[in-house]
């Protein structure tokens, strides 16, 4: 009896609670332990047959729990493990797992029904937590746009892959864990050693693995990844399954490349807008040099200048004291010669001999020689010095006029002369007038020995610039001498065959040059000359003076060129 007291109050310790049932419908209990109050109900309750195990079954367990309680084989002793639900004294349904056993007597008639019931609701809360938490966490999971998976350390195969594997790299989940080695497959070639090691590293010393690298899709399109993985244990050489996370990074490498690219073509367009920029500056130092340079010359050149003025103020005043001079000294001795001659001639004109007649009109013709020249040099002077009124002139009006006077001097001269009309240019009247004088009594002169002569004024068009000449027909001369055509006291014919002081074509340079022009001259011996000109339709003038004036050698279009 005593080792009976023992076993009773073990069991009743016990979190579990042991019962001892009849063989009836309702299994009415004979034992009961104490631990049944969790339940809501006494021991007494039981023994006196107010409630049975059978009623506090859950309905919709009791079918399944008196199946499989029947099932047990009577003649092994079978017990019969089951997790159903028990309804408390309240009403609460509280899940247990039961541990059933059959009785029979020596006939295997069931006698009793033993029985041990233990409280399975906090372990089932847990569980339908644990299950509820999986499947946030699987859903979480899915839905990020990352491909999450599991792998073994064996072969690195995976054993667990999440759906987006499917979009990301066009292999089912199925496929993936089918066939463990398609991760490892489809890593780049150019990737593939370093992905390796990293992960080899992260099982073997159980440390998180971070990498970036590419794989193929099934359709062989590149997709990069970043992949942060580690160990699920955590420990060095005892971990054999890696979780990890790879997140598609395609887009920010193909920004990453892009930005390089540009980065380069920055760099490339940087250099190479220094390297402008280093040539402009040289090139701006350079031209400051020379600008320097420039701005020396021109103070040197306005110190010459000055010097040169005032050098041309001191010849300016001597040469009005010449002019004074030849215009006073020099034509009053040649009048008393001119005078003294005729007075010879009017009074001992008859006591002379032929000789005698001979030597003074040697006198009185080399005394007009030198009133002329007297009167030419000071016109030249007067030239020089006189201040232009530009004004429109009439070229063909004024050239008719001085041909007149040409032919009245000469009527019985046969000279063709043709003027081409409206020959308007801008010029000072008076000093246009000597110039086109010199140049139509020039040709008048040096055709003089031709019994019919041809004078012609006229205008040709080079490059948009008029250009007016003066032609005739006469004696013309040799280009080989040209250089001293336009040069004061030049003369290219004797004067026993065309009489002249050299001074006129000098006059006509020097007017011309003030008037900013040029002029120049073709010929041939026996063939004629023409004088060429040019007078831009301009107010400026040109006061500056050489020895050698702008005459150039050469043919008008090549001039003109």
């Amino acid at each position: 009896l005593k080792r009976l007291t023992e076993i009773e109050s073990i069991i009743n310790r016990s979190p579990a609670v042991v019962f001892l049932s009849q063989n009836t419908d309702d299994m009415p209990v004979e034992f009961v332990s104490d631990n049944i109050i969790q339940f809501g109900y006494t021991k007494e309750e039981f023994l006196d047959e107010k409630v049975s195990f059978v009623k506090m079954i859950h309905p919709d367990d009791l079918d399944r729990v008196v199946t499989g309680i029947a099932r047990c084989a009577p003649d092994k002793q079978t017990e019969c493990h089951q997790q159903y639900r028990m309804l408390t004294k309240t009403g609460d349904a509280r899940w247990v797992t039961g541990a059933h056993c059959i009785r029979c007597d020596q006939d295997g008639h069931i006698t009793h029904y033993e029985g041990i019931i233990l409280d399975d609701t906090a372990k089932k809360l847990a569980e339908a937590e644990l299950r509820r938490a999986e499947s946030r966490f699987r859903s979480l999971v899915e839905q990020i746009p990352a491909i999450t998976y599991i792998m073994a350390r064996e072969n690195f195969g995976t054993v667990y892959v999440s759906p987006q594997v499917e979009s990301l790299l066009g292999f089912t989940q199925n496929e993936f864990q089918t066939d463990p080695t398609i991760w490892l497959e489809r890593l780049h070639p150019e990737d593939r050693k370093t992905v390796i090691c990293g992960l080899e590293h992260a099982f073997s010393q159980g440390v998180t693995s971070v990498s970036e690298y590419r794989m193929l899709t099934k359709n062989n399109k590149t997709v990069w990844f970043r992949d942060a993985s580690r160990p699920i244990s955590g420990e060095a050489d005892h971990s054999d399954f890696l979780q990890g996370v790879m997140l598609d990074v395609s887009d920010r490498k193909r920004a990453e490349e892009e930005i390089r690219i540009l980065n380069k073509n920055l760099e490339n367009h940087v250099r190479e807008r220094t390297f402008q920029l280093e040539q402009a500056n040289r090139s701006l130092k350079m031209e400051v040099a020379v600008r320097k340079h420039a701005e020396d010359q021109v103070r040197k050149l306005n110190q010459e200048l000055t010097i040169r003025a005032s050098e041309l103020e001191e010849v300016n005043k001597e040469l009005k004291a010449f002019s004074y001079s030849v215009s006073h000294d020099l034509r009053a001795p040649a009048r008393i010669i001119f005078g003294l001659c005729q007075a010879l001639i009017e009074d001992y004109g008859d006591k002379l001999d032929a000789e005698g007649h001979n030597y003074l009109d040697g006198l009185l013709s080399t005394s007009r020689r030198m009133e002329q020249l007297i009167d030419d040099m000071l016109k030249l002077s007067q030239v020089t010095r006189a201040e232009l009124h530009v004004t429109g002139v009439d070229l063909a009006a004024l050239a008719l006029t001085l041909i007149a006077q040409c032919r009245r001097a000469e009527p019985s001269r046969n000279v063709e002369f043709t003027v081409e009309p409206d020959l308007e240019v801008k010029a000072d009247f008076n000093l246009i007038r000597i110039a086109m004088e010199n140049l139509l009594q020039n040709a008048w002169k040096f055709t003089g020995k031709l019994s019919k002569a041809r004078i012609e004024l006229g205008c040709t068009n080079r490059c948009n610039e008029p250009i007016y000449f003066v032609r005739d027909n006469g004696a013309g001369f040799d280009m080989e001498f040209s250089s001293r055509l336009f040069g004061v006291f030049q003369r290219l014919h004797r004067s026993d065959e065309f009489e002249g002081t050299g001074v006129g074509l000098a006059t006509v340079r020097r007017i011309v040059n003030r008037h900013g022009g040029r002029v120049w001259a073709e010929a041939a011996v026996d063939k004629g000359a023409t004088f060429y000109f040019t007078l831009p339709n301009t107010d400026l003038t040109i006061e500056a003076d050489d020895e050698n004036g702008y005459y150039t050698e050469g043919t008008a279009d090549e001039i003109i060129t």
